[in-house]
């Protein structure tokens, strides 16, 4: 018997490792599927930056599309039907999805993102980063994750965050911006080279499928 085809766009290796060790391991064809694992698109293509060159602040998270070049494309074309990334990032785009995108599941792996400062910065305490501008990447886990650790913190219009895209670590350690939330590998980095951790929170992650993916397929998945 064939075994039913389902495209699956993977994300970060910490979340989708599970699905490499079910494809590797023949998990899927014992439950009579064909997962096939399609990467982002390019990976800097939410960036407006490329190492440290002149670029434009975006402030309007309204500008910047929630199905961006590193992620969701393939997912928004067609191309795949399965989709995991940040939770409230997930929310969003199956709101803007012209597919029919809808939540079909929590990740199980839970992450942290953290708000990072230079070594030399000023900033010690979330309090201290009130109307500075934090890089993140809007309609991503940085944004929202970003937004809720502050809220214990700061006024809302104390919340500042701009769009950085894929390289605000390197912004960040150029100088060209003063704070950035990031997730792993890069909090771990930041740590190794003596960047300040302000504040760290967890969160988790959604699936989002299209229409073909129905619950017994998931539930074999």
């Amino acid at each position: 018997m064939a075994l039913k085809r389902i495209v699956s766009e993977v994300s970060s290796i910490v979340f989708s490792l599970p699905y490499y060790v079910a494809r590797d391991e023949g998990y899927f064809a014992e439950e009579g599927l064909e997962v096939v694992l399609v990467p982002h698109g390019d990976p800097n293509g939410d960036a407006n930056v490329s190492g440290t060159r002149a670029f434009e602040l975006v402030e309007d998270p309204n500008l910047v599309p929630s199905f961006t070049g590193g992620g969701g494309v393939p997912f928004e074309k067609g191309d795949a039907s399965l989709y995991r990334a940040c939770e409230w990032g997930q929310v969003r785009r199956t709101y803007d999805s012209e597919r029919g995108a809808r939540v079909i599941a929590k990740r199980s792996a839970v992450g942290t993102q953290a708000i990072i400062v230079r070594p030399d910065s000023p900033v010690n305490i979330p309090q201290d980063l009130a109307n500075i501008p934090i890089g993140v990447n809007f309609h991503h886990g940085s944004h929202y994750v970003a937004i809720q650790t502050l809220e214990g913190f700061l006024r809302p219009e104390e919340i500042k965050m701009v769009q950085a895209g894929a390289n605000r670590f390197e912004l960040l350690r150029d100088g060209v911006i003063d704070a950035i939330a990031i997730m792993e590998p890069w909090v771990t980095v930041a740590e190794k080279l003596g960047f300040k951790i302000v504040a760290e929170a967890h969160y988790v992650g959604l699936e989002i499928a299209s229409e073909e993916v129905d619950t017994n397929t998931f539930n074999a998945i």
